[in-house]
């Protein structure tokens, strides 16, 4: 049995639902940057397939598992100024 880990970062749009309900400008360049994201994303499940395949070829039958965790990470700033726990006692 072959076991496959990947760990992968989230690709979310920073600042995103701002982006989208904002100006014009704004809603364009939340467009570009979540197109660009889901490229990246596309992009590395093309490397992960591409590495399978080549597992695969060397082994032909092994018994493959793909684990799958995604780390969203969060600013703490951004978190802290937004949920007052930044704010002087």
């Amino acid at each position: 049995m072959r076991l496959i880990v990947l760990h992968s970062k989230s690709k979310a749009v920073g600042h995103g639902k701002r982006m989208w309900e904002g100006a014009d400008e704004d809603r364009d360049e939340f467009i570009l940057r979540a197109v660009r994201n889901r490229r990246r994303i596309s992009a590395e499940a093309l490397r992960v397939r591409k590495y399978i395949d080549e597992v695969l070829d060397e082994e032909p039958g092994v018994c493959l598992c793909v684990c799958v965790c995604v780390c969203v990470c969060v600013c703490v700033t951004h978190v802290a100024a937004n949920y007052g726990h930044n704010r002087a006692s």
